[in-house]
């Protein structure tokens, strides 16, 4: 890495990684033994507590049975999903994510797959719980960030990815039990979308209609779906609730609310949106602002 010290030794799944694919890597991520551990004490918690319950359950009677019998009945749902949970946890361990200058690289186990910057054309972060929320912008010289998380960090274990999608139709998945996931999501999200900016403010400039996904950016404004709200008339775009809703300038919502997790390259689709609601951009403009 980069910013590595001196004494900086990979170890385990990590080094064998960085062995086969090159030591000049940027970032880099792999499910830490002691992380894991750790995580995995936590998912298997209610379990635990719910076998503990079930077992004062088998040698009382009286109020003391129905209490534990009632504490493992209400611990059956979370003992289940931390079972879940720490299992792909010990499942994940053997997948690594390597981010160099031109490319990212994840590997599971014996296999890898290898993809330059240029040729990744969306990022999308899902979550099964519909929960992805706060965004946060910062202006292309710094790259973009957008920020997905899960409101259960339980669930996150297993309920949360990144997903890269290429130009030759390929899906590559980093799943969050990844020690550091959030970096990892945040890296990857700012590389694509630090190189997709231009491209979408080249396209608007152009006159060509900018898509992303159900959101479509236009020279007279804004498609959601099949509803348009003209410039004029635009407010804002932003995320609430796992939601992007649009405001027109009386302070109602428009069209239909989308699932953030359905807009792929968000950061840009976001930005762009500001930058032309402000005035910051038009397709006549010749401002790199």
């Amino acid at each position: 890495m980069a910013d590595d010290q001196p004494d900086y030794r990979r170890r385990g799944t990590l080094a064998r990684a960085v062995g086969i694919h090159g030591t000049d890597t940027e970032e880099e991520y792999y499910s830490h033994p002691l992380v894991v551990l750790f995580q995995g004490a936590v998912a298997l918690t209610p379990l635990a507590t719910a076998a503990g319950a079930a077992a004062g359950a088998a040698f009382t009677s009286g109020l003391v049975f129905w209490g534990c019998s009632a504490l493992a009945a209400l611990l059956a749902w979370p003992s289940l999903v931390g079972l879940v949970g720490a299992l792909r946890l010990v499942a994940g361990m053997q997948t690594v994510a390597l981010i160099y200058k031109d490319r990212v690289l994840v590997q599971r186990g014996s296999s890898f797959e290898d993809v330059s910057w240029d040729d990744v054309e969306s990022v999308y972060v899902r979550t099964r719980a519909g929960n992805s929320d706060n965004l946060v912008f910062y202006e292309p010289g710094s790259r973009f960030v957008l920020w997905v998380g899960t409101a259960v960090p339980l669930a996150k274990f297993w309920t949360e990815w990144t997903e890269m999608h290429t130009r030759d139709g390929r899906v590559i998945r980093l799943p969050s039990t990844i020690s550091d996931y959030d970096n990892l999501s945040r890296a990857v999200q700012s590389g694509v979308s630090f190189r997709a900016w231009p491209r979408a403010l080249a396209d608007h400039r152009a006159g060509r209609p900018v898509s992303f996904g159900p959101l479509t950016v236009e020279a007279e404004g804004l498609r959601i779906g099949s509803f348009r709200i003209r410039w004029a008339d635009h407010q804002c775009t932003w995320s609430e609730g796992g939601r992007v809703v649009t405001i027109n300038t009386s302070g109602m919502q428009v069209g239909p609310a989308i699932l953030t997790e359905q807009v792929p390259n968000l950061a840009v689709a976001a930005y762009l949106v500001n930058q032309i609601s402000t005035g910051s951009v038009n397709p006549a403009s010749t401002d790199e602002s």
